[in-house]
């Protein structure tokens, strides 16, 4: 070959431009922020690490496995121990193969680690590697140099301030820099204030705007002496400020017509955040929604002590990198170390304050050193809408920094879109749409489906219209299915209809459409949609239960619980898939002993006693739905148990965790009552759930297993009726049950919640049932009379302090009848004298009440609360060894009295003077057949009552007689 020609050859080898791989972003995530030895300051830099670690692989839908390689920064490593990032990875429970690198780039190790791990995965090196940063600045050390002992001792030299504060060729801390950018730029205290106070209330707003919700992954802090982790679920530096002391700080690092002061600088903090990176070749292979691409990324550098306006070096770079306009860029993220830093950044590029730290910075979120940098990355990742493209930057000392764009992604990843056809041979109409698609042979992957195959029949019948069926995505699909259903008659014809139904009818078809119905739960905006495909992910896991995997049906429930925590779910989406998490852990209980449900509630007892409102009301939902799905075994749906296996669950249920449930929700109304705050707004629906949560408990149905199938059939179907069963609980709640402060607790629950309806009707029903209490828990006679004082006395000292309103009668009224009923006449008789007197004067308010509402003819309270008085009375006065006949004399007249009052006309009664229908005559001879039995009824348990004072009342009615005669 001539040397020329080999010359050439080889300068086009080395020439050749490599295309690299596209890298996407699968996953998110950061840890709250914590203050300086503040709520995580017991944890150490790879602790933090590892729960943001565990929490991004689990987001991006992945195994551990499938990670190769960790990128994390870290800048004060001192006392952490050896290879800090590796630490992280082995304590989230990676393998011991996966290759570890910790990164120290100050201020920007966190964006570095990103940085490296995308240029790793655009050579090829790996295709998933996961990126982040940690810092628990609260941990770092104090230095004690080596040598010789100096005479006077020997100073300790901050760790913080010396391996992460201080400009080393200027010998100074890195807020004299800040003052030098500051006096050069011209930017005054009252703009660095001003830009502070901005963005502490850009983070509040935030907050309350839910704009971090996707990020944030909650941390369980371990506690002293066993007590169960606090779980720490947000930012806590944002709410420390003092705006009205704002511009009276100090200034710090220049006495003398200095600008800097705490208040506008970053704080210290602690915190982790990480990445998940992929190829989006290793995206389709794992079958992974990316939520972003990075687009570039650049780093640059200035002179040290001009670090503050590094960004300004990186990001023209960056722009110029990757061809991107500066006014295409949506949100800019820089990070606030000083309030300057921003100030300056934006003033030297010229941007849109609009589109800089849209949601706070460093200044009020916190400022965790080795961490920062990948938490820009972290927030536009979630900040950012579909398409949009974003630039965080972020300075470090020594005059450098790192910037980095990305971009938003849409529903799926970059790469050709997979188009189904169901075709069939011969089929002349399809061939002529091969042909039409032939110029979009190279964007598409054409999959086609034999249409004649049994399990396509439904389609087969559309060929008949000559309509090629072909499906491009399945969510557009499914929702433009959805209008067409939801359509008026006068829009969509009966054959659309009928075609948008035979596509929903495929979809609950689907052989394991889990990570579809994924990927419908996070995208889809379409209600119908989403209930299809919770509905599906429940259908789906009951029939293929015995071909899943322990760890795909854990990995689902933990994605399903994850997905209600930080999404706000409508209602109808939340209760299926709190069905279907409930009827996982039914399922599995068969094979675990209830294992995974004892460690789940140990998840919701931490969420209801430290997370924020909205996840304590998602927990209280997923125990009832818990609860429900154990209650009921002769009706359950759950495909594939026999009976007997339900009940056995039912069983092992009410043994294991039925009490622990109780016992723990009983302890939190006692808490909300013991902070005196009545309950408005979120906190009275959260106080509703959990006496629904206690209502259900004691409402349960305990049935013996030595009955029949029907027999426990027909107690179930009282369990789901309006009256509830007798509260029989077995001998291991006596030492729960048989507290006298537990009934007089829920006497001052009632007492704390009765002046609203929706609180006052669980928290009634639950004294009814304590009422009813019987069964092996009190067999011994002592044990029961002491369990009737406890109550009664109870009892009795709220009714003197209350003036029961309307709905409130009806509890009070069925307490009575439920006492009369459980309890021996004996051991009713022994009460106090206010337990009848009290049933006396509220029968007597009842038979005033009966009659105004009849008149009225609206409600049937004051009549139904009249009924179960006389309930009461009729068991009291035909009980022979109960109340003797001299106690029961003058409550019985009384009685009498009132009804005979109430009946009859002037001058006689008072008929017509309560009651606002102006009557004012006698009990009608006109009345239907229904109401004169009802009368009937009424006059029978009087006449009863009448009958323990006969001479009296005979004497009365005589009177009444001959009077009337006389007129």
């Amino acid at each position: 070959m001539h040397p020329v020609s080999k010359l050439l050859r080889v300068m086009a080898a080395y020439s050749t431009k490599v295309s690299l791989n596209e890298v996407v972003i699968a996953s998110a995530v950061r840890t709250p922020m914590g203050s300086f030895r503040g709520s995580l300051a017991t944890l150490s830099a790879p602790e933090l690490g590892a729960v943001a670690v565990k929490a991004a692989i689990e987001r991006a839908g992945i195994s551990k496995e499938e990670v190769k390689e960790v990128y994390i920064g870290n800048v004060c490593s001192a006392s952490v121990g050896q290879a800090p990032a590796r630490q992280a990875v082995i304590y989230a429970g990676l393998p011991k193969s996966t290759i570890c690198t910790t990164v120290n780039k100050v201020c920007s190790s966190g964006m570095k680690s990103v940085m490296l791990a995308a240029q790793g995965l655009q050579t090829g090196a790996q295709d998933v590697i996961l990126a982040g940063g940690m810092e628990s600045m609260s941990n770092v050390p104090f230095y004690l140099k080596r040598g010789e002992t100096t005479y006077g001792g020997m100073q300790l030299i901050d760790g913080i301030v010396f391996d992460g504060l201080t400009d080393v060729y200027n010998k100074f801390h890195m807020g004299n820099c800040a003052e030098n950018t500051a006096k050069k730029l011209e930017i005054n205290r009252q703009q660095q204030d001003d830009y502070a106070i901005s963005s502490y209330k850009r983070s509040a707003g935030a907050y309350e705007s839910k704009a971090f919700a996707d990020e944030l992954v909650p941390v369980p802090v371990p506690q002293k002496r066993g007590a169960p982790p606090v779980i720490f679920s947000e930012d806590e530096e944002y709410k420390r400020v003092n705006f009205e002391k704002f511009n009276k700080l100090a200034t710090v690092f220049q006495k003398e017509n200095g600008t800097v002061t705490a208040g506008n600088a970053s704080t210290l903090n602690d915190g982790a955040a990480a990445l998940v990176l992929m190829t989006a070749d290793a995206a389709r292979r794992l079958n992974v929604t990316p939520i972003a691409r990075i687009v570039g990324f650049a780093d640059g550098e200035c002179d040290p002590i001009d670090f503050p306006i590094a960004p300004a070096v990186a990001i023209p770079k960056l722009l110029e990198k990757t061809g991107v306009k500066k006014e295409d860029v949506a949100l800019w993220e820089i990070n606030e170390a000083f309030s300057v830093v921003a100030v300056a950044n934006q003033k030297l590029l010229d941007l849109d304050p609009a589109k800089v730290n849209v949601h706070g910075g460093a200044v009020s979120l916190g400022h965790p050193i080795g961490m920062s940098g990948a938490r820009l990355v972290v927030h536009l990742c979630h900040a950012l809408k579909k398409g949009e493209k974003g630039v965080g930057a972020i300075c470090n000392g020594g005059g450098g920094a790192s910037s980095i764009m990305i971009e938003k992604l849409a529903n799926t990843v970059e790469g050709p879109p997979i188009l189904t056809f169901y075709t069939k041979t011969p089929c002349p109409l399809c061939d002529i749409v091969m042909e039409e698609l032939e110029p979009y042979k190279n964007k598409l992957i054409i999959e086609k489906v034999d249409i004649t195959r049994p399990e396509n029949l439904k389609w087969l019948r559309l060929y008949r219209l000559d309509i090629p069926v072909l499906f491009l995505n399945a969510i557009n699909t499914l929702e433009a299915a959805a209008q067409m259903l939801m359509a008026p008659p006068n829009l969509v014809s009966s054959e659309q209809r009928h075609q948008a139904e035979s596509v929903f009818l495929e979809f609950r078809s689907t052989k394991n459409p889990y990570q579809l119905c994924r990927e419908i739960l996070e995208k889809s905006t379409s209600g119908y949609v989403l209930f299809e495909a919770a509905g599906l992910i429940k259908t789906a896991l009951i029939r293929e239960w015995n071909l899943l995997s322990a760890n795909d049906i854990t990995s689902l429930r933990e994605y399903l619980l994850s997905y209600l925590l930080r999404k706000e779910a409508p209602p109808f989406l939340k209760e299926k898939l709190l069905q279907t998490i409930a009827v996982i852990i039914k399922r599995g209980s068969i094979n675990d002993g209830g294992r995974e449900r004892k460690a789940l509630l140990e998840e919701l007892e931490k969420i209801i006693l430290s997370s924020p409102i909205s996840q304590q009301k998602l927990a209280c939902s997923l125990i009832l739905a818990i609860m429900q799905e154990y209650a009921i075994t002769v009706k359950s749906a759950d495909v594939g148990l026999i009976w007997e296996v339900h009940f056995r669950l039912k069983k092992s249920f009410e043994a294991l965790d039925l009490k622990r449930i109780f016992r723990f929700t009983v302890g939190v109304l006692e808490q909300i009552i013991r902070s005196g705050h009545h309950p408005e707004g979120e906190q009275a629906l959260l106080t509703k759930q959990l006496l629904t949560i206690v209502e259900t408990v004691l409402c349960w149905s305990h049935v013996s297993p030595l009955l029949s199938k029907r027999l426990i059939g027909a107690f179930e179907a009282i369990y789901e009726s309006d009256t509830a069963p007798a509260l029989r609980l077995s001998l291991n709640w006596r030492d729960t049950i048989m507290q006298p402060e537990l009934i007089a607790l829920f006497f001052e629950i009632h007492m704390y919640v009765r002046t609203t309806p929706e609180l006052a009707n669980p928290s009634l029903t639950c004294l009814v049932q304590l009422a009813s209490l019987s069964g092996v828990v009190v067999s011994a006679s002592n044990l029961k009379q002491q369990y009737l004082e406890n109550y009664v006395n109870s009892f009795m000292r709220m009714l003197a302090f209350i003036q029961p309103i309307e709905r409130e009668m009806l509890g009070i009224s069925d307490i009575y009848r439920r006492l009369v009923q459980f309890f021996t006449p004996v051991m009713i008789a022994a009460m106090p004298p206010a337990f009848l007197q009290n049933l006396t004067n509220y029968t007597c308010h009842c038979i005033r009440g009966s009659i105004i509402e009849e008149g009225v003819n609206e409600d049937t309270v004051w009549r139904e609360s009249l009924n179960k008085f006389l309930h009461t009375w009729c068991a009291i006065v035909h009980d022979a060894d109960g109340f003797s006949n001299e106690r029961l004399m003058n409550p019985c007249i009384e009685i009498f009295m009132t009804y005979l009052q109430c009946r009859l006309a002037p001058p006689d009664g008072t008929r017509g003077t309560e009651s606002s229908d102006g009557c004012a005559d006698d009990i009608k001879d006109d009345v239907e057949d229904d109401e004169r039995q009802l009368h009937s009824n009424v006059l029978l348990t009087i006449g009863a009552i009448a009958r323990k004072a006969p001479a009296h009342c005979c004497h009365v009615l005589f009177n009444l007689l001959t009077d009337r005669s006389k007129r």
